[in-house]
């Protein structure tokens, strides 16, 4: 299971309180029976929610040890709320520029507490944090699979992010709102007293105020962003009384335009099209030619790739994916299947595909 992985992964078993088991227990099996996912779908989602439970166990490992950050105070943040798409990114990023305020750059969203044996270390800059390398690693993975994303949202390991995702580890917030259209989550989150999780977060923001302490983001008052925000401004100001709240505003119309342009965008299957195009079609590459001679065959070519990616996705939508092989590189998956090739011949194929480390988008390899 999800929290018994976690566990695994990080040799903890104290999760610190049971927060995380109310939301856990509705979202599992929404996200199976109703979010209508592809495997590969199943796999990413999968892979972030152990990523949630991970940090969960070692945010109570690390409190359990310096209990003095309970004592840290988080006062005055300034937090922006507003639709998404009305220009909050923008704004969090140009009001993050002032070195005055405290914000968590993506790299560290991502990571929040490093793993027990990267702990202790004091990186005077960011990239010299190895959580720092593997988000780069990470968004290459992203930026080849949806290319034109960063004109919708631009993503880079400094690019500062929303703390939804500290809300996410105990399963709390909107977040898996975005991973599958789930009713039954939907209608728990909505119904549900998100208090004790704006609690959690203000933690969390008291653990990354603890762990920036000596580095380039030592800086005293948080800037803070979420569109959520906008639906829990009850809760927000109860946990955070002395709050300054900047509202931005669009016109719905383009709001729901640009929304609409960004999901249906980022629906699609996570890969890298030059590994089709490159290795897979390739004649040139010294192993991908062995490949390419019984992909044309079938009639798929490197000038028409996007016909084998379309296949592909077509193919794992209806195959389940078997875990085959562990290692420190991550979990590798096998999804078999029958190719129908434009040139009308069929073949069975099998797919392999990684879920590396602190990534929840699988990989074609």
């Amino acid at each position: 299971g999800i929290l018994s992985q976690a566990a695994a992964e990080t040799g903890l078993d104290d999760f610190g309180d049971d927060l995380h088991v109310a939301p856990l227990r509705v979202l599992a099996p929404a996200m199976i029976g109703e979010g209508e996912l592809s495997t590969l779908g199943r796999l990413s989602n999968h892979g972030t929610l152990v990523g949630y439970a991970r940090q969960k166990l070692l945010a109570a490992d690390l409190l359990r040890r310096h209990p003095e950050i309970h004592d840290i105070e988080i006062e005055r943040p300034v937090v922006i709320a507003g639709q998404g798409r009305t220009g909050t990114t923008h704004l969090h990023n140009l009001m993050a520029s002032d070195p005055a305020f405290r914000s968590m750059p993506y790299w560290e969203s991502l990571e929040p507490i490093p793993p027990r044996a990267e702990q202790g270390v004091r990186h005077s800059r960011a990239d010299a944090d190895p959580r720092f390398a593997r988000c780069a690693e990470s968004l290459a993975g992203l930026n080849g699979a949806l290319p034109h994303f960063k004109r919708m949202h631009d993503m880079y390991p400094e690019h500062v992010h929303e703390e939804i995702a500290l809300l996410a580890i105990a399963y709390g917030g909107m977040a898996p709102e975005t991973m599958a259209v789930m009713p039954t989550w939907r209608d728990w989150y909505l119904a549900s007293d998100q208090v004790p999780y704006y609690e959690f977060m203000k933690t969390m923001l008291k653990i990354l105020t603890f762990l920036g302490r000596g580095t380039e983001r030592d800086a005293g008052r948080w800037l803070l962003k979420s569109p959520q925000h906008v639906e829990r401004l009850g809760d927000l100001m109860t946990v955070f009384p002395d709050a300054t709240v900047i509202c931005t505003h669009r016109d719905p119309v383009a709001v729901a335009k640009s929304m609409s342009t960004m999901l249906t965008y980022t629906s699609r299957m996570s890969h890298d099209p030059a590994k089709l195009r490159d290795y897979v079609l390739s004649r040139t590459h010294p192993l991908g030619r062995f490949k390419a001679v019984f992909f044309e065959s079938l009639g798929y070519s490197a000038d028409d790739w996007r016909r084998l990616e379309a296949d592909i996705r077509q193919l794992i939508a209806s195959s389940e994916a078997t875990p085959v092989a562990a290692s420190k590189y991550g979990q590798k998956y096998e999804v078999r299947g029958t190719l129908h090739g434009p040139a009308g011949k069929m073949a069975p194929v099998i797919t392999v595909w990684i879920v590396r480390p602190n990534e929840g988008s699988p990989r074609l390899i």
